[in-house]
């Protein structure tokens, strides 16, 4: 009994221990000084402010909520600062654009009236201790209609770029290099439609090319325009185009497909391709470019773009070009090409031109350098032959056998086959920014 008793006298003061503490804790709340009004909103307003920056902005969010997000910036975490928000655009609605005019224009007299060149070129890449402020890119979902801008340091984009590739102004070759034989049949005509001489050729199946050719396969026909494929695995496509190629008119966007290699019809490889979202400076809406181009050059140095897109049934994915930048010098150092997918049926169509098919003449040379920006000027004046359907085409050079897209057709003059000037249309060039963000995309 007296064992008993003890046991149930230390069970009984074990309890009074536990509940003490609880006493205790309870006592230690209750003392607290109540939260005033203002107290409780200021806290209610830092946790909703936290939620929405969590839940809006950051990328994890963006990933979970917009498709164009779960096939962008996968590999790596990208811009280290990159701060995401989403702008209130007006409703835009997807067309065809596959019979559409989607060329630019501009007058001889601009050469005259609105000349702004610089000449001078940076002939080395710029430090990263020179970059200041920020870039800003937005992106299009097109599933959802929705856009966010990304803003991040100049600096800090340019630092993540360069840590994934050898060169600074270089991608890396992602595919094996294009054979011998056809980098010698890029050669094979004559150069330039300056001074009024249209020296394109067809460079389709019929004539000798075939549908996996080790470079055509890179050069996609996109909705009255061309694009060049820049990253190509089994769920998605990255490809660089014109701005303009992607927004029409103000209300609309492009939704045509992605046909690398078309050939008539789509390419029996590498099938079709439906965008899914694009990338470009807002600058271009803000300026309202795709409605008001008007009869200058300043939206030229807006007009450069990637569109983001999937395979439709059947597709499959081709290889892709790099992508890079560099001073004119640099650039004439190297020899460059460009091949689109011209309208037919135009004053200034290629001889004998048959639909949907790919084209494109010799090498071609540089000539007046427009738009300055941080040193490093955004349109080119080129010597190559175009006309409709040849915007947003890429131009690329070769180096160790690797083809790199630096530039895409932006406009041409409007003096067509009678153009007297040896450098009449217009490149919207890769710029360090421009570069910078691609790698961001595409890694």
């Amino acid at each position: 009994m007296l064992s008993t008793k003890s046991l149930y006298l230390k069970l009984i003061a074990v309890l009074l221990t536990c509940c003490s503490f609880v006493v205790f804790g309870q006592t230690t709340n209750d003392m607290r000084r109540p939260q005033t009004a203002s107290e409780m909103k200021r806290d209610q307003m830092i946790k909703k402010q936290t939620l929405g920056q969590v839940e809006s902005n950051s990328y994890k969010a963006l990933q979970r909520e917009v498709p164009l997000f779960q096939l962008i910036r996968q590999k790596s975490s990208g811009v280290v600062n990159a701060e995401f928000k989403e702008v209130q655009r007006a409703p835009l609605r997807g067309i065809n654009t596959d019979k559409l005019d989607m060329s630019r224009q501009v007058p001889e007299s601009i050469l005259r009236e609105e000349k702004e060149t610089v000449e001078s070129e940076q002939v080395i890449v710029p430090s990263l201790s020179s970059l200041k402020g920020n870039s800003t890119f937005e992106f299009l979902d097109v599933t959802t209609g929705r856009a966010f801008q990304m803003t991040a340091s100049k600096a800090e984009m340019a630092e993540f770029s360069r840590s994934v590739f050898r060169l600074p102004n270089v991608s890396n070759p992602v595919d094996e290099p294009v054979d011998r034989r056809t980098m010698l049949l890029e050669d094979q005509s004559k150069k330039s439609w300056s001074n009024a001489d249209d020296s394109r050729t067809r460079r389709a199946i019929a004539d000798g090319y075939s549908d996996t050719n080790s470079i055509y396969q890179r050069i996609a026909n996109y909705g009255g325009c061309s694009a060049n494929v820049i990253s190509a695995n089994s769920q998605r496509m990255v490809a660089t185009t014109a701005a303009h190629c992607i927004f029409p008119t103000e209300s609309s966007f492009s939704n045509s497909t992605i046909d690398p290699r078309r050939n008539g019809g789509a390419s029996p490889t590498w099938g079709t391709w439906r965008p899914i979202g694009f990338g470009y400076y807002p600058s271009f809406i803000d300026n309202t470019c795709a409605t008001d181009w008007g009869t200058g050059v300043s939206c030229m140095k807006h007009d450069i773009a990637l569109v983001i897109a999937v395979p439709n049934s059947g597709a499959a994915a081709p290889k892709s070009m790099g992508w890079s930048y560099g001073s004119k010098s640099w650039l004439e150092e190297r020899n460059k090409y460009r091949r689109g997918f011209p309208g037919c049926g135009l004053g200034h169509s290629p001889a004998g031109c048959t639909t949907n098919n790919l084209y494109g003449d010799g090498r071609f040379s540089i000539g007046s350098l427009w738009w300055p920006s941080a040193g490093w000027n955004r349109v080119m004046m080129v010597s190559t032959d175009l006309n409709p359907g040849d915007s947003g085409s890429g131009s690329y050079f070769y180096q160790d056998d690797h083809p790199y897209v630096f530039a895409v057709t932006s406009a041409e003059m409007s003096c067509a086959e009678s153009c007297i000037w040896g450098h009449p249309n217009f490149l919207r060039r890769i710029t360090p920014d421009f570069f910078d963000f691609i790698s961001d995309v595409v890694l």
